[in-house]
């Protein structure tokens, strides 16, 4: 993960791994932080991602898709598709060339990431509650960042947390230093492998369907709760988080 503005150093070897809920168990909805995904939930890089993926099948001489199949495909995501046409794994590269640059200088042939339309009401309506809200992304935090700023919306996050590899070790690391127990926590993802995660740590899990995984397959991996947009979460999540706002003490603007 990479840090900026805020130098913290963590052992993940010494973090107490949660014990996990059974689906038995009956677990609290009171809610005091939330997780959440950049790429798929607040901002809109299909087409980046798109265009990206198709320069790399290109250049191993393998057919290309439209992007309207793109968006018919269950993953929607380069690393299934590299595997299905036999070729390495290059996702890390395919992200590597897009963010490594400075925000200003990287070019895409397809435009900029986009903003969804309901973005800013959604962080709106979630900050009110005094919930803190945390950012988990792959991507490098001070593009996210960049991108957040551009938007207007930078001010709802309490953290940016750049450069996650390992999503598991992310909601940990977030969860352990914030003392948060895992019941009392959610995390928003938009592919299968996020949503397992959550659910596995404990997480209350919620699948978005505007990002990289096809809405049956999030279906499929039965997360607490599916929406189709941010305005739907707000009116899934907000009975949630209105009854920890008496419980809190956030500090804002910590971005690493």
């Amino acid at each position: 993960m990479d840090y900026i503005q805020w130098q913290l150093v963590t052992d993940y070897s010494e973090i107490s791994m949660p014990t996990l809920l059974k689906p038995s168990q009956e677990r609290s909805r009171e809610t005091r932080l939330v997780l959440s995904d950049w790429s798929g939930v607040f901002s809109d890089n299909r087409k980046v991602v798109y265009s990206a993926a198709m320069r790399i099948m290109e250049s191993h001489g393998k057919p290309t898709l439209e992007f309207s199949e793109w968006l018919r495909l269950p993953h929607r995501g380069p690393a299934e598709l590299f595997r299905e046409h036999g070729i390495a794994d290059n996702h890390g590269f395919l992200v590597e060339q897009q963010y490594k640059a400075k925000p200003e200088e990287v070019k895409f042939s397809s435009g900029r990431p986009t903003l969804y339309s309901d973005a800013k009401f959604a962080l709106g309506e979630i900050s009110r509650t005094g919930i803190p809200i945390v950012i988990l992304s792959s991507r490098p935090a001070y593009h996210v960042i960049a991108e957040a700023r551009e938007s207007g919306i930078d001010g709802f996050f309490s953290e940016v947390v750049g450069g996650v590899k390992d999503r598991r070790k992310g909601i940990l690391e977030v969860l352990n230093r914030r003392a948060v127990e895992p019941q009392y926590a959610l995390y928003v993802g938009d592919n299968i492998y996020n949503i397992s995660t959550a659910k596995e740590i404990g997480v209350f899990s919620v699948g978005i369907t505007t990002g990289h995984h096809h809405k049956s397959s999030l279906q499929a991996s039965a997360p607490d709760a599916l929406v189709d947009s941010l305005s739907e979460l707000t009116q899934v999540i907000m009975p949630m988080l209105r009854k920890g706002t008496d419980k809190l003490n956030i500090k804002n603007d910590i971005y690493y």
